[in-house]
């Protein structure tokens, strides 16, 4: 139990050095550049989209956009290294697209204040050496979940 919680705080640390979420949906101020990550995001593996299953996860971020009008963002969806780097690219795209989409049609935030980008696999916070470095296949998950990722970066921050 010790060991488990020990790989879980070196996880949320490595997360948190890396200069990633630096922001959450309950935080009042952001500025251009800020990183809020969804909350418990996560894509079937080899699927674009569980719709029906991610609807809950998405239902916050849209509240938190309409909550603030004065922010535009890009919804960025990251991949871990499993995969060819060309499909990582569609994927993540595909992802983002998605979720911007479901953002904008299904809960109506304004299209305006939303963009979106794929990533792949080119801003990994854990290395192949470091997941491989894990002892299980499920500490291996929770390391590739890591770098797969939804995020709304703040592009921009209007003036009240």
């Amino acid at each position: 139990m010790l060991k488990k919680i020990a790989v879980s705080c070196c996880i949320l640390q490595s997360y948190a050095s890396c200069g990633q979420a630096n922001k959450t949906l309950k935080d009042p101020v952001f500025q251009k550049g800020d990183i809020v990550l969804f909350p418990a995001f996560i894509f079937a593996l080899s699927l674009p989209c569980c719709w029906d299953e991610q609807l809950d996860s998405i239902k916050p971020v849209a509240e938190f956009l309409k909550h603030h009008p004065e922010l535009k963002a890009e919804v960025a969806v990251h991949m871990s290294y499993r995969g060819s780097a060309e499909m990582n690219n569609r994927l993540s795209d595909f992802r983002a697209r998605r979720v911007r989409e479901t953002l904008v049609n299904y809960f109506g935030v304004d299209s305006s204040a939303l963009s979106y980008k794929g990533y792949g696999e080119s801003k990994l916070l854990m290395s192949e050496a470091q997941i491989k470095k894990a002892k299980t296949p499920e500490e291996q998950q929770k390391l590739h979940n890591i770098n797969t990722r939804t995020e709304l970066i703040i592009t921009e921050v209007k003036a009240p």
